[in-house]
């Protein structure tokens, strides 16, 4: 949990100085999405359930411009939900952990996303997000 602490210090110092730094006027939404983001990615012990907030968090994006944010939402979105299956299953069971493979299922998208974040990120840093 150390680890994931300070990373997560680390991207909230970065994003302090971004929003003081950025002339961008949605710079704020943007620095919470992406601590959230943080949050949800590199700390420890982050249940699955708090990727469902942020797809709600970066739904608001839509509202600032739909064209350029709808394909980043939508994969959060489609993370959340599919996260929640993986760990759930459609009625709430836990017997979908029984399943051979299961821990390779989950750790997939994991990457996946954990990949696309500081993809994301780093365009973000370059006021190209």
């Amino acid at each position: 949990q150390f680890i994931g602490r300070i990373l997560v210090i680390i991207f909230t110092i970065v994003n302090i100085i971004k929003i003081f730094t950025s002339s961008d006027k949605n710079i704020f939404l943007k620095a919470i999405i992406f601590q959230y983001f943080a949050y949800c990615m590199l700390a420890t012990g982050v249940h699955e359930n708090h990727s469902i907030f942020l797809g709600g968090l970066v739904s608001i994006l839509i509202l600032t411009d739909y064209k350029k944010y709808f394909n980043f939402c939508a994969i959060i979105n489609l993370y959340a939900v599919s996260n929640l299956i993986l760990f759930f299953g459609i009625n709430g069971s836990y017997n979908i952990r029984d399943f051979t493979g299961w821990s390779l299922t989950t750790l997939i998208p994991t990457i996946l996303i954990t990949l696309y974040f500081f993809f994301n990120y780093q365009k973000y840093l370059k006021d190209k997000f």
